[in-house]
């Protein structure tokens, strides 16, 4: 029996939930109308009078008055918690962007170029790579070469002396790839 509403209860599933998911399934109501049943039926209600009150004592004396009804204690209802209202971040004070920043990013290209023809020219020394692998490495590194001198001369003037340095090491970089490109023996691209 357990296996069967364990199928029915799965096929259930799979047709309302992975099939048609844009349909409600039906039991969703039943549950709602069940929750009402019980809480009707388990909601307090005043006792019935007991059979000694009811009784009229002896004598002239005037009746009793009823006991007052239970009075159920009011229903609390739980409160959402408050809603924190997110306060504005400070946001830093904007940094005028350096003029050498276009330059210092093409600088950053350019020296993994370079170490990334470095790798290939590794492997092709290895037997690793072919002459295709090394001429596209030779060709990015030539393409950042040329924006990377266009930034340059727009800049040179007014190098300080950590920036003139690290453009002679570029230069020289770049020379080095040329020349090691041209030991492999491989057509240029």
């Amino acid at each position: 029996m357990l296996l069967v509403v364990a199928g029915v209860g799965a096929g259930g599933y799979w047709y309302f939930a992975l099939r048609k998911p844009h349909m409600t399934p039906p039991w969703v109501g039943w549950f709602d109308r069940a929750k009402q049943f019980v809480s009707k039926i388990t909601a307090r209600t005043s006792a019935p009078p007991s059979p000694a009150a009811r009784r009229r004592p002896a004598g002239n004396a005037p009746p009793a008055a009823p006991p007052p009804a239970a009075v159920p204690p009011p229903i609390r209802v739980p409160q959402p918690p408050p809603v924190a209202v997110p306060q504005p971040v400070a946001q830093p004070p904007a940094v005028a962007a350096s003029p050498f920043a276009r330059f210092d990013r093409l600088s950053d290209s350019l020296s993994r170029a370079v170490r990334n023809f470095h790798d290939r020219a590794a492997l092709f020394e290895n037997g690793r790579m072919d002459c295709g692998g090394l001429a596209t490495g030779l060709v990015a590194m030539e393409n950042l070469w040329m924006t990377y001198n266009g930034e340059r001369r727009a800049r040179m003037a007014s190098f300080d002396q950590r920036r003139a340095t690290q453009d002679q090491v570029m230069y020289a970089a770049v020379d080095s790839v040329e020349s090691r490109y041209e030991h492999s023996g491989c057509p240029r691209p």
